[in-house]
């Protein structure tokens, strides 16, 4: 079953509203995991997949250097690459490159190299 850009639109939006809840409420872990549960790969208005990117790049700028692999030990190899792709979707708009290089290098460290190949080698886009 396809779904439709307005109901992944309106997705995304309840999404995005949940990971500022758990940000707000201190659960940065919950909302990591939030922005990595079904990325609207389908979607064909590009400015629903961006909504997600910023979501996950909001979630990332919130977190502490020191906390960055406790995060990622957490997470399973699939939502790695996700991240990595991620990373590499925020060099496009991001203000502080060093804080998505701190995140490469730790996302690296934990899931290998072929992690990055995954990510480039993968199709649909985040």
């Amino acid at each position: 079953m396809q779904v439709s850009d307005d109901d992944l639109r309106r997705i995304i939006d309840g999404r995005v509203a949940t990971i500022n809840g758990h940000l707000s409420g201190g659960r940065v872990k919950d909302a990591l995991k939030e922005c990595l549960r079904s990325p609207p790969a389908a979607a064909h208005d590009q400015s629903i997949k961006d909504t997600n990117s910023y979501a996950v790049y909001s979630v990332l700028s919130s977190v502490k250097e020191a906390d960055i692999k406790g995060l990622l030990a957490g997470l399973t190899p699939e939502d790695l690459d996700l991240l990595m792709k991620y990373v590499y979707k925020g060099f496009e708009y991001a203000d502080n490159s060093n804080l998505l290089l701190k995140w490469h290098e730790q996302i690296l460290e934990i899931a290998g190299i072929a992690c990055i190949v995954r990510a480039f080698a993968d199709k649909k886009s985040v």
